[in-house]
């Protein structure tokens, strides 16, 4: 008995993140739609890679970029680890524009699979660089270009 119900709640968890993984896609290629070229801003969606420095680890990375209210956006990552591993989180940044350079600075405490997430970088509207830290010690890179 023990057995099924775990079984049934594998089963349960993995529809749930796939329903996730699906939710977040249809998201971004909507983003990626109403997004107008030539992109003139940093709002919309974004694809790249991630890297942890410290152990090297890797993977795919894709963000919606929207703004929440004057100098605050909302960045909404889903980022891919081991090939077949993914999630997402979302992280409010305050952002500034010098010409033609966005700067940007957040933190979020992501629970206890993240704890406090720190995340600062620079944009233009072609490209991202930016970096995080995590409370746990992992630390690394963002770089992210318009799809």
């Amino acid at each position: 008995m023990l057995k099924y119900i775990s079984y049934r709640s594998l089963i349960l968890l993995f529809i749930i993140f796939l329903s996730s993984c699906a939710r977040y896609q249809k998201q971004w290629d909507q983003v990626r739609i109403e997004t107008k070229e030539p992109h003139s801003g940093i709002l919309g969606a974004w694809t790249g890679t991630w890297k942890s420095m410290p152990t090297g680890h890797n993977g795919k990375l894709k963000c919606i970029i929207k703004e929440k209210d004057d100098n605050v956006y909302e960045f909404y990552y889903w980022a891919t680890w081991a090939k077949v591993l993914s999630g997402g989180f979302r992280t409010s940044c305050e952002v500034s524009k010098k010409d033609a350079l966005w700067t940007f600075e957040g933190t979020q405490n992501l629970g206890a699979l993240g704890g406090k997430f720190s995340h600062k970088g620079k944009a233009t509207s072609k490209k991202i660089e930016a970096t995080y830290k995590a409370e746990h010690g992992d630390h690394g890179i963002f770089t992210l270009t318009r799809p």
